[in-house]
């Protein structure tokens, strides 16, 4: 899959977003489920189409729960706001 994404915490804090990894096209490319992001991530690239762009609200227990991770506080809600740009079959 090829996304342009960008994560918020529910506050509207931009924590993550493919541009700052991706500075050519600002997209992420990556397998499904290879290796597994967070479930919330995961469950929702399954029911994306081509071309739309969506808002995807993961609660924290479909993400990093009582833990966190990095700079992500526990118990944190996130929404990412994703548009879909390829999909192709894995080999």
């Amino acid at each position: 899959l090829t996304v342009g994404y960008a994560g918020y915490f529910s506050n509207g804090y931009l924590f993550d977003t493919s541009a700052w990894h991706n500075r050519t096209d600002s997209t992420f490319t990556f397998v499904l489920g290879d290796p597994p992001m967070i479930e919330g991530w995961d469950d929702g690239m399954k029911v994306i189409n081509k071309n739309a762009k969506v808002q995807l609200i993961v609660p924290s227990d479909y993400a990093y729960g009582n833990l966190g991770a990095g700079t992500i506080p526990p118990y944190q809600t996130l929404v990412f706001v994703i548009i879909m740009k390829d999909i192709k079959p894995s080999n």
